[in-house]
């Protein structure tokens, strides 16, 4: 993907879509990539498989989704950082979706999960967190669209200073601090996230980036897992960022107790 910094930026989400499966050369390359990128940075056992809707096992989107026939489906086997490596892996994959001239939208509490689970056999301890439908997006003017993005805030980024940091959670870092990394934070800014929450915070410290997550309040133990998912979206963004501008580094997971909210893991600049 040559082209991922602007794929991240003008990346839009699809809720519509022409009606088609996804076929030929274009679900070859799909999978391929996919059986090629299924490891997140955390080592965590994560499955993917595309799936397609037919009469023996419709795969059900409670009205949210219209259109799409074929659907990312990841399971991954419980344990430390699970879900961010599963966001992290299925987010690479839709990351080459829209590469490939199509689109897709994250699920995660507007789906038929028994279904989907079912179709993907689960093996002992794994869960299946979200799905992504994709497809060919439908061209023009989409009310449907529209009033789901206005609903969920999905054109609502917060600001630099509400994200990321210099040292401390007192310190908001500036662009002009980030230096080398501000692309890098900027694709991290534009994360999807389960109801626009943007859980990620991001401490700079020296030669090193740490991401926490805080969490919003009264929400489900449903959207609790999705914001851990959300932190491996982000997480995705910046690593795949850092590869494409060349910034050498490595995921490490050592707490340096740099504020009170849940600590996710660091990226170490090589030196």
């Amino acid at each position: 993907m040559e082209d991922l910094l602007d794929i991240i930026q003008h990346r839009q989400t699809s809720r519509t879509f022409d009606g088609r499966k996804v076929t030929g050369k274009t679900r070859k390359e799909l999978q391929s990539f996919i059986d090629e990128h299924s490891d997140g940075p955390f080592g965590s056992e994560v499955r993917v498989k595309l799936m397609d809707t037919s009469n023996a096992g419709k795969l059900g989107t409670y009205g949210v989704i219209k259109g799409s026939h074929t659907f990312i489906v990841g399971s991954v086997k419980q344990g430390e950082l699970c879900y961010e490596d599963h966001g992290y892996v299925l987010q690479k994959i839709l990351l080459k979706v829209y590469d490939i001239g199509l689109a897709g939208c994250w699920l995660g509490g507007t789906y038929s999960k028994s279904v989907f689970a079912d179709r993907m056999k689960l093996r002992k301890k794994e869960v299946l967190p979200a799905v992504i439908a994709i497809g060919k997006p439908t061209t023009g003017p989409n009310i449907a669209n529209k009033v789901l993005r206005t609903a969920c805030g999905s054109d609502n980024r917060k600001p630099w200073s509400k994200l990321f940091f210099n040292g401390s959670m007192n310190t908001p870092l500036t662009k002009k601090h980030a230096g080398k990394y501000r692309k890098v934070l900027d694709a991290v800014r534009l994360t999807p996230s389960a109801l626009n929450f943007q859980p990620w915070r991001v401490i700079k410290k020296k030669d090193a980036y740490h991401f926490y997550l805080k969490p919003s309040l009264q929400v489900s133990p449903l959207y609790k897992m999705l914001q851990h998912v959300d932190l491996g979206i982000s997480i995705c963004h910046f690593d795949l960022s850092a590869s494409q501008l060349k910034l050498e580094g490595k995921w490490l997971t050592k707490d340096p107790g740099l504020c009170e909210l849940e600590y996710i893991a660091t990226w170490k600049e090589k030196e």
